[in-house]
């Protein structure tokens, strides 16, 4: 949970210096109403907490990829989806059994599709919707000397939220933070369950559609 409200405080900090600065159309030329965007990111980092199978059971690691769009349908706010996976385990990871004989070993991954209204200010974006995750947890426990395997699969899909913070460093590219809570179980008898997937991520926008501005047609004609 540290590192949760680590994460947390980031997106609170972004958020009220872009208060504070005076309000300026952000990228002019992309962030018009009208224009349309593909969006493929990367996300680098993933912070997985699934409802636990051993006690404070949560799982950082990286790599993950999502493709979406979006579409500004005001000058500073637009409305986004994106489809994506993140995984939480590390490339090449060796696990050694312990003296005892026991492997002990996590994986988590978590796919999703979220649905956000974002707005713009200034260099920064901020987002907030909804999410559908299906979230996979394997704890892995052999003992290789007797042979007893304890290992364990979770796997929830569920319904939350989605919140999202970037920082807009050029027309095309972004970075910021993804928070996807979980609250609702579609899996299991449980129905309330809290699990999240939070990541920063690497963001790259393509435009396919553009709508010229006025200031625009002014200067040509």
């Amino acid at each position: 949970m540290r590192t949760t409200a680590l994460f947390l405080l980031i997106i609170t900090m972004l958020r009220l210096s872009a208060h504070a600065q005076e309000e300026k159309p952000p990228h002019p030329s992309t962030m018009q109403e009208g224009n349309a965007h593909l969006n493929i990111s990367f996300p680098l980092v993933n912070h997985i907490t699934p409802f636990a199978i051993r006690d404070n059971q949560e799982e950082v690691g990286p790599l993950g990829v999502t493709i979406g769009g979006d579409y500004c349908y005001t000058k500073r706010k637009y409305v986004s989806v994106q489809l994506g996976v993140a995984n939480a385990r590390p490339p090449g990871e060796v696990v050694i059994p312990g003296e005892d004989g026991w492997y002990h070993d996590n994986s988590a991954v978590s796919f999703f599709i979220n649905v956000r209204n974002n707005y713009s200010v200034r260099k920064f974006d901020f987002g907030y919707g909804l999410s559908l995750s299906k979230l996979r947890y394997f704890a892995y426990d052999v003992n290789d000397y007797t042979g007893l395997d304890t290992s364990k699969l979770h796997t929830n899909l569920a319904l939350g939220g989605c919140f999202a913070a970037y920082f807009n460093s050029s027309r095309s590219f972004n970075i910021g933070v993804v928070y996807q809570p979980q609250f609702i179980s579609l899996s299991g008898s449980r129905v309330f369950k809290y699990e999240h997937t939070l990541s920063i991520d690497l963001l790259f926008r393509i435009r396919v559609r553009r709508i010229k501005e006025k200031n625009d047609v002014t200067i040509k004609q």
